[in-house]
């Protein structure tokens, strides 16, 4: 379903041509998948697909303090950054809540690019704002760029043949600048699926022919294009937390279980107060994984029960193409987040059978 006031990414006319069928995702129209969810996913796990994920938030932050502007917004070791490096790493508000997850790259010294949830682009950027010390500036260009991905456990024999072997020694979090027509390519070793891969970040004016470039190269590896139906099953088996969803602004990282991410060590970062209070006083819920025991399928906000008592919600449900069985992440209250812990999801008004398990329920990187 798609409205009047929805944007056409720069790739939907190739796209649609592949046989694309499209989704509203917040304000733009992606494709959700070309072939079949299942298929695609299967692809990505066994050989390489590409994505166009060119709807994220790509923001500019330069200046003379841009570091350290960066490393105390944020709570992850932005100061550890050097050029050609990136880093994850949440954005809090004061009370410990998730504002958005965001990755950022350090381009050379005092320039910085910073990738951010599509449907946070506005707030993000209000947020950062109203932070900014002076002589630091911050552009979004969001509206100017792409972002292409490719993916699986093929994706560096692709690399290698595209660009050459020297890029497929990039390490993980690192990237390089490559020219492409002419053009600027930021080539970094990520991804959201729980594979190997490689993203692309370009000006939207070689959208299509990098696109065509990466499809046709790929024909030798039936590298085929992915959607976001396959995206969604994919980043879930890998429980790679996806913003709205799994975390938000009421949610914490240690509610997250994103503890990895915070630099307690720093001197100070927004929300770092809040989150030591957490870990003194203790959590009260925290973000599990589980499979179901009964049939059903568990999808977001359905309620978590134990012995009859709502404990929490679902954030993300699917079933897993690649475990062949229905599996989700759930916020619930600390007293029965332990591994094998029985619950209840209520599925259509009805108590289903489900257990607490290890996350993240797959993993190759």
């Amino acid at each position: 379903m798609t409205t009047e006031s929805s944007i056409k990414l720069p790739l939907y006319a190739r796209q649609e041509a592949l046989g694309a069928r499209f989704i509203q995702f917040s304000q733009w129209e992606v494709p959700v998948y070309f072939s079949s969810i299942l298929e695609e996913h299967q692809c990505v796990r066994t050989n390489v697909g590409v994505f166009d994920v060119s709807h994220m938030g790509e923001l500019r932050i330069k200046g003379a303090q841009a570091k350290e502007f960066l490393n105390n917004l944020l709570p992850n070791k932005i100061w550890k950054l050097e050029p050609g490096k990136a880093v994850y790493s949440p954005m809090l508000n004061e009370e410990g809540g998730i504002i958005d997850d965001l990755i950022v790259s350090e381009l050379e010294e005092d320039n910085y690019l910073v990738i951010v949830n599509a449907a946070n682009i506005e707030k993000d950027v209000t947020w950062m704002e109203s932070h900014l010390p002076e002589g630091v500036e911050l552009s979004n260009i969001s509206s100017d760029r792409g972002i292409l991905a490719v993916q699986g456990p093929r994706s560096p024999e692709f690399i290698e043949q595209f660009l050459g072997s020297e890029f497929t020694s990039l390490k993980r979090f690192n990237f390089k600048t490559i020219q492409f027509e002419g053009s600027e390519v930021v080539l970094s070793r990520t991804g959201y699926t729980g594979e190997d891969g490689f993203e692309f970040f370009f000006d939207k004016e070689i959208s299509v022919s990098l696109y065509d470039a990466i499809l046709k190269t790929g024909e030798s590896f039936d590298l085929k294009p992915i959607g976001f139906g396959a995206r969604d099953t994919l980043r879930l088996e890998s429980c790679l937390l996806l913003h709205g969803h799994d975390m938000n602004d009421t949610i914490s990282p240690l509610e997250a279980g994103l503890k990895w991410t915070i630099d307690f060590e720093k001197e100070n970062f927004i929300g770092k107060q809040a989150l030591l209070e957490q870990k003194e006083n203790g959590l009260e819920r925290k973000l599990v994984g589980f499979e179901m025991l009964d049939r059903g399928l568990a999808r977001e906000e359905y309620r978590v029960q134990k012995d009859g008592k709502d404990i929490g919600w679902v954030t993300s449900g699917t079933h897993s193409p690649t475990l062949k069985k229905s599996v989700g992440l759930a916020l619930i209250q600390s007293e029965f987040s332990g591994l094998d812990t029985e619950i209840d999801i209520v599925v259509r008004e009805q108590p289903c059978k489900a257990k607490v398990i290890k996350i993240p329920f797959y993993k190759t990187v």
